[in-house]
């Protein structure tokens, strides 16, 4: 394999395969690079977003939070981040929200529960819900269709969140 032509600001970055051998962690490196760099493009083809778009993500893992929260401001500037489904609750209730993105294992109520509250409720049952969880068992991907969740995404899989996200958003 030759080297890879990667543009970065009206130049070039050349790298190779065997260079990737002798040195790993350049190949970590360039992977996230390549990765940032197409984030970034998708989220500049996305003109249409404007500012009132509200995505609320409901996750109790602090670092995950804010990990998936900065990925999501690509999509819009108005990320609200609910660590429990009583905060979601709170933020349903005073803003606008276009989109649910929740975990299912959290304190007190779980995120079944939130999705399938927003699912069954006449005002908000529009509104599209992801779940996003470590829970990806066929079982837990059953009871989610049920409630009619329209996206489930493994944790770790932020490629698909991004999207998912950028799919119910488009409706």
């Amino acid at each position: 394999m030759g080297p890879v032509d990667v543009p970065i600001n009206n130049s070039h970055l050349s790298i190779s395969a065997a260079r990737f051998k002798k040195e790993p962690s350049l190949a970590k490196i360039y992977t996230l690079l390549l990765l940032t760099s197409l984030l970034i493009f998708s989220a500049l083809s996305l003109s249409w977003i404007e500012e009132e778009i509200t995505i609320l993500y409901v996750e109790d893992d602090t670092e995950t939070a804010k990990h998936v929260s900065e990925t999501l401001l690509l999509f819009s500037k108005n990320i609200l981040i609910a660590s429990n489904t009583e905060e979601a609750y709170e933020f349903f209730i005073n803003n606008d929200i276009h989109l649910l993105i929740t975990d299912i294992e959290m304190p007190g109520t779980d995120g079944y529960q939130v999705a399938s509250f927003i699912k069954n409720h006449k005002n908000l049952s529009h509104i599209p819900v992801i779940v996003n969880s470590s829970m990806t068992t066929d079982a837990v991907r059953g009871k989610m269709s049920q409630v009619g969740v329209d996206g489930f995404v493994g944790k770790t899989d932020i490629s698909n969140l991004f999207k998912l996200t950028k799919k119910f958003l488009l409706r």
